[in-house]
């Protein structure tokens, strides 16, 4: 799921996206400016090795569930 989302500049919310099984997230919002909202995403890291830059430039999200 690395970079699934990188750059999405108009990219304002996710829902329903399950992230249970991904082992590499690294970048997959970066750059997503206007996500704001990550709220009943089922957003999970457990199984993740790799995070890095996952929320780079997000500077408008502040909305989410529990990670």
């Amino acid at each position: 799921m690395a970079l699934m989302f990188n750059n999405a500049q108009r990219l304002i919310e996710i829902e329903g996206i399950n992230t249970a099984l991904a082992y590499n997230t690294s970048n997959m919002f970066a750059a997503c400016y206007t996500l704001s909202n990550l709220k009943n995403s089922n957003l999970s890291l457990l199984n993740a090795r790799n995070t890095s830059g996952m929320f780079r430039d997000c500077g408008l999200l502040l909305d989410f569930n529990e990670i």
